[in-house]
């Protein structure tokens, strides 16, 4: 799979601007960036070796391949949403939810990781991207800040505008992928639909334990 000299400067671009690796986020997106580019200059090899395939899972025990998948991103436009979420938005949650925000996201792997290999065992259709973790962050996001701005190469701009926007971009690319290329659409809904709900959920609970929490 080959990618334009301009989305991989893009992504170096991110990384290049990026404060002291002093958070999980900011770790997680070196390493997904890494993979991405490995994967980038392997022709898709990498990538083989983190995607999630079901058969390979049950038949081979390569059970890796359950929490790696996130890392073996299919395109462009799933890694700038992720490189975007993790830079922008990550980072400020982690305030709140502290060491919580990465086993929220290590747990929403693992179930969306075992769950998509018991119910296609048989198939050999892979998981792959970090779709489920960028709307998950996305999400989380927007419902704990609703109207904060977040700093862009020096300006200041609404969350909230930056994820209606963004998330609206990478669904109306993933879409022409599909009707042009016959990408999969399956996967991306299923992580997509996962992350948004887990998000909302998250906030929920969280609510929840802070009002218990006053009652007393």
């Amino acid at each position: 799979m080959h990618y334009s000299r301009h989305s991989t400067d893009l992504l170096l671009l991110i990384l290049t601007t990026m404060r002291p690796l002093r958070s999980f986020s900011q770790r997680f997106l070196l390493v997904a960036t890494m993979a991405f580019l490995l994967n980038s200059a392997s022709n898709g090899l990498v990538g083989s070796y983190l995607a999630l395939y079901p058969q390979l899972v049950l038949q081979h025990f390569q059970l890796w391949r359950l929490v790696t998948f996130p890392l073996a991103s299919p395109g462009i436009a799933g890694m700038i949403l992720l490189s975007m979420s993790m830079f922008l938005f990550a980072e400020e949650l982690e305030q709140i939810y502290r060491k919580r925000l990465p086993l929220f996201m290590l747990g929403l792997t693992g179930f969306l990781g075992v769950g998509y290999t018991l119910l296609f065992q048989n198939s050999m259709l892979p998981l792959i991207g970090a779709e489920h973790l960028s709307f998950f962050v996305l999400t989380l996001f927007l419902w704990s800040f609703p109207r904060r701005a977040v700093e862009v190469f020096g300006a200041h701009i609404r969350g909230d505008v930056i994820i209606l926007v963004s998330s609206f971009s990478f669904f109306t690319f993933s879409l022409v992928d599909v009707l042009l290329n016959k990408a999969p659409f399956f996967g991306l809904v299923l992580q997509s639909g996962l992350g948004i709900f887990s998000g909302l959920l998250t906030v929920f609970m969280y609510l929840q334990a802070a009002a218990n929490r006053r009652r007393k």
